[in-house]
């Protein structure tokens, strides 16, 4: 009869309802992907910077945004930015520079933050001090800045030779080749570089990178003067800017 019509119509469509439902909910667990963690926050930009996600979308960096593991963060040629890491380091991203936050694990009994930077400049204050297998490093092509604890500015250039340079403000950094067969420590108010011949002109593969890396040189440690060491603790020091 029309009552027994109407229910059905009226109970029909909620099952159809619900079958529907059940089967997007499948379809979003099969697609859904987990939220990335921040591992830092954005507390200074002047100029113009950009941060690039691991997918390779790139967005203006903004003051007060978060930034996740595997994230990149390049500046314009008058661009600066100032990121406090979710362990309360810092790192100070100078003009003309791109650096990726390649990991940035913590947890208590395991604490490993390693940051590639790509080409550029960038200064790390690192307050906490890391022992055993935890790490704080800076890593470039050909060579890698390891420190316990300490402020250090390390650069990349690439004209006709590939330069790593390490500049200590305050503590020790432990400069290695890309090979870990040449290694020179750093201490407060010194500087020391790590030098292959790769032209920046050509694009070179892995195992050539390599072959370079076997050549290379650690320069000697050069002392700054203590008017040296100021001016480059005020030009690579953001907050100045503030």
């Amino acid at each position: 009869d029309d009552m027994c019509v109407a229910y059905q119509k009226e109970h029909g469509q909620r099952i159809i309802a619900s079958q529907k439902s059940d089967s997007e909910n499948s379809i979003e667990k099969a697609n859904y992907v987990a939220p990335e963690t921040p591992v830092g926050s954005v507390e200074f930009v002047k100029g113009k910077v950009w941060v690039k996600t691991e997918s390779g979308q790139t967005s203006p960096l903004r003051k007060g945004m978060k930034v996740n593991e595997s994230d990149t963060i390049i500046t314009s040629n008058e661009g600066r930015a100032q990121i406090e890491l979710i362990d309360g380091n810092t790192m100070s991203v100078l003009p003309d520079s791109q650096t990726k936050l390649t990991k940035v694990q913590v947890d208590k009994s395991n604490k490993k933050t390693m940051i590639d930077l790509i080409k550029g400049k960038v200064r790390n204050k690192v307050k906490h001090k890391y022992k055993g297998a935890d790490y704080f490093r800076v890593r470039t092509r050909s060579a890698v800045a390891g420190v316990r604890g300490t402020d250090f500015v390390v650069s990349y250039e690439v004209t006709q030779k590939a330069i790593t340079k390490v500049q200590t403000i305050k503590g020790e950094v432990e400069l290695k080749s890309g090979d870990d067969k040449q290694i020179q420590s750093v201490f407060t108010g010194q500087e020391a570089s790590f030098v292959i011949a790769a032209n920046s002109g050509e694009v070179f593969s892995e195992d050539e990178i390599n072959k370079f890396i076997a050549r290379g040189y650690m320069t000697p440690v050069y002392k700054m003067t203590a008017a040296e060491l100021k001016k480059m603790d005020m030009q690579t020091d953001v907050e100045n800017d503030r």
